[in-house]
């Protein structure tokens, strides 16, 4: 799947947004759109399908690329933009034989999710892959440090 497929505003989601060495959770039901500037605080009801794993979630948040980004995002807004983790509802892929679940890390405002990276991320949070938004091929994330040297992304800006 690649990030043209990726529907933000349509996906069961747990957005995890990181403020301040802090993860705040909001959960969203499919379908819903997503909330205006009054609503931005106010957690959403969840859709209890497929919840994502909390290990995978905390797993993925640990990776120091995810905190400088969110930390970055959150310095450049001004504090009216966050990271986040949005899990996707597509459901779990099999990779080599382990189930994964898809999240993204979006930059996160009162009106929007803007997508920086897809993962793939087993329930126990013990293998986290990075697909490729071009090709939707999946890496090892130090394959994606190596080639895509994530870091430098808050370079270019």
């Amino acid at each position: 799947m690649n990030n043209k497929s990726r529907k933000i505003g349509a996906i069961v989601a747990v957005v995890v947004a990181i403020s301040a060495g802090t993860a705040v959770t909001h959960r969203r039901a499919a379908k819903q759109p997503a909330p205006g500037p009054a609503a931005a605080s106010a957690p959403v009801l969840a859709n209890a399908t497929r919840p994502p794993s909390d290990q995978a979630v905390t797993a993925l948040l640990a990776l120091p690329e995810l905190k400088a980004w969110s930390e970055w995002i959150e310095k450049k807004s001004k504090g009216a933009a966050h990271g986040a983790v949005v899990a996707d509802s597509s459901g779990n892929r099999t990779i080599n034989g382990r189930s994964y679940q898809a999240y993204s890390f979006v930059e996160n405002d009162a009106e929007s999710a803007h997508f920086w990276q897809g993962f793939y991320v087993t329930p126990a949070g013990d293998s986290i892959l990075v697909e490729d938004a071009a090709t939707g091929d999946v890496v090892s994330v130090d394959e994606w440090r190596q080639k895509d040297k994530p870091l430098e992304r808050l370079k270019e800006n």
